[in-house]
């Protein structure tokens, strides 16, 4: 695993478009959206202007060194409320081990951080096991509420709601930090 200071989460910029792209309609990424059929390229732009215009949405790129392998993206931000919603996805199949925590680390970092929110909430498909041990093992606790049903793929889903507060995070935060980054500082 690389040294922490070599990953970088940044905002999404127009020259990261075509990458993201290509990821969001990867087969692999799409099996795991709310959303699953192939972006065009026409959509993906009217996404990412609208974005830029809506101070409720942030999207993020991150980064291994100056090379993109990731996408956060925080949506339904209130700033009033202090809550957002967060989604995200590695879209480089290559991404360093434990890529992806070390992404959760940095973008929730952010989120109560630079945009200080005070909860963050994510959602997740009760099948999709994989993501919902990402979102407890970053602290997230699943709210009890009545189940949403999604439809995908002329199937019914059901979806967790999970959420994070800022103080559970600040909490669990340097254990996180603590284990993906064990190395010797200079």
């Amino acid at each position: 695993m690389p040294a922490r200071n070599v990953f970088n989460l940044r905002p999404m910029a127009e020259r990261d478009l075509p990458t993201v792209w290509r990821w969001r309609n990867s087969e692999r990424v799409r099996a795991v959206s709310f959303t699953d059929h192939e972006i065009t390229w026409d959509e993906h732009l009217a996404w990412y202007e609208r974005s830029k215009n809506d101070d409720s949405t942030q999207p993020m790129l991150f980064e291994c060194g100056a090379k993109p392998i990731g996408v956060v993206n925080f949506t339904r931000i209130d700033r009033q409320a202090g809550s957002g919603v967060w989604g995200f996805y590695i879209g480089d199949q290559n991404a360093p081990k434990d890529s992806a925590s070390t992404m959760g680390v940095l973008a929730l970092d952010y989120a109560f951080g630079e945009l200080g929110l005070r909860k963050v909430v994510g959602h997740s498909f009760v099948s999709n096991a994989a993501s919902v041990r990402y979102h407890q093992r970053l602290g997230f606790r699943e709210v009890e509420e009545d189940p949403q049903r999604f439809k995908k793929g002329g199937e019914t889903l059901d979806v967790m709601r999970l959420e994070l507060t800022a103080e559970r995070w600040q909490g669990l935060r340097p254990s996180l930090e603590k284990s993906l980054f064990s190395e010797v500082k200079a």
